[in-house]
């Protein structure tokens, strides 16, 4: 879509948001395992701490391996480009409609607190997040099925 001349800039600037994307993918995990492990919803993890002032820069090693065999996998499985991005649409707009549904219990649930211009814009806001998730749950059969599988393991895996 873009001119012929930006094809190399775009590839730099695509590269530069996998990457950033990448590590913030890692240190999610990271971090979500950590808290599951303490919870007692994942067995004890061998955690390593990596800074000593900073006491959220963990590595957990068998999760890191963990991950980069899962994305291969993943990477190998789909084949097209246009799967995974179906995937990470629906991925996407399920994490919005997620998040502004918690804000919005966290809002009512505070007594005295509830404040009705705020919750009429997070009630436009989660309008347009459903709206574009409508639109990307049509491709649900071109790959958007995975995150939902992924989506029912975690959650049976957590609550059983």
């Amino acid at each position: 879509m873009a001119p012929a001349e930006w094809t190399l800039l775009l590839v730099c600037l695509a590269t530069v948001a996998t990457v950033i994307a990448a590590q913030a993918t890692i240190s999610g995990a990271f971090s979500v395992a950590q808290q599951a492990s303490r919870l007692g919803f994942l067995p004890q993890l061998d955690i390593d701490v990596t800074s000593d002032t900073e006491c959220g820069q963990i590595y957990i090693a068998k999760l890191n391996w963990l991950l980069l065999a899962l994305v291969l996998l993943l990477v190998f499985s789909f084949r097209s480009s246009s799967a995974i991005a179906s995937a990470y649409g629906i991925a996407v707009a399920t994490t919005m409609v997620l998040e502004t549904a918690l804000i919005v219990i966290v809002v009512v649930a505070r007594p005295g607190r509830t404040n009705p211009f705020f919750l009429a814009l997070l009630g436009v806001i989660g309008t347009v997040e459903l709206i574009f998730f409508a639109s990307n749950a049509t491709k649900i059969d071109d790959g958007g099925w995975f995150p939902v599988v992924v989506a029912i393991i975690v959650f049976t895996l957590l609550t059983t």
